[in-house]
């Protein structure tokens, strides 16, 4: 099927080469099949002949991203954002790029901005909650999960940011309510969900890691008392 389109759009840039869009989605193409060499090939002379579409330069920013090139990937973003601080889509993955450098403080910041943008992507918020967690920030992880679940309409991906909100429960000692989540993605799933299951795992193990290290002051508490008298 990818070759067919490509075939099809090739042949409309044969047709008139002179129309950006035909090249974008090509370069999409590559893109979306990870050829990241490919789609910078396509789109950087879209850049250099159409500096102000944004969409394409947002694109070709992406295919260094892919690459691991983060410096011309920063750079491009930039550009895109300087001239349009409410591109939607640069935002959204000038975030990711800080969260892929583990700079969360900037990606909260970019996350935050393409929010005001459109504060209905559960794709952002559930960034957003990433970003949060990995700053130990667990009450606002989970609030960006939750709002992140709420908004996605795919099952699949939903089951992901659900396993996500329920860790950060779990990271909150919120046992209960995780397993619940975790039990019902489960259901859903006809107990399928690896994520689910491990996550399930895992909570059981710190609930009970937590309990131990309570019946530990415990008998430390009594000795204490028994001493006393």
């Amino acid at each position: 099927v990818l070759q067919s389109v490509q075939q099809q759009l090739t042949a409309a840039t044969r047709k008139d080469n002179g129309q950006p869009d035909i090249w974008n989605n090509l370069g999409l193409l590559h893109l979306n099949a990870s050829k990241w060499e490919g789609a910078k090939t396509i789109l950087t002379p879209i850049h250099k002949i159409f500096p102000e579409y944004y969409d394409a330069v947002t694109n070709l920013a992406l295919s260094y991203f892919g690459a691991m090139d983060f410096e011309t990937a920063t750079k491009l973003y930039q550009d895109v954002l300087l001239s349009d601080r409410q591109h939607l889509e640069a935002l959204s993955n000038y975030g990711v790029l800080f969260l892929r450098q583990r700079l969360f403080p900037y990606a909260v910041s970019i996350f935050e901005d393409a929010l005001e943008v459109n504060p209905r992507s559960a794709y952002v918020w559930n960034n957003l909650g990433v970003s949060y967690r990995f700053l130990n920030r667990l009450q606002d992880a989970h609030d960006s999960f939750a709002k992140a679940a709420k908004l996605e309409t795919t099952d699949e991906v939903r089951h992901i940011i659900l396993v996500n909100q329920a860790s950060a429960l779990v990271g909150l000692s919120r046992f209960d309510e995780a397993e619940v989540i975790y039990e019902q993605i489960l259901e859903a799933t006809e107990r399928r969900s690896a994520h689910a299951l491990i996550g399930l795992a895992r909570l059981r193990a710190r609930r009970q890691e937590e309990l131990l290290q309570s019946d530990g002051k415990t008998d430390a508490t009594d000795a204490l008392a028994a001493q006393a008298l």
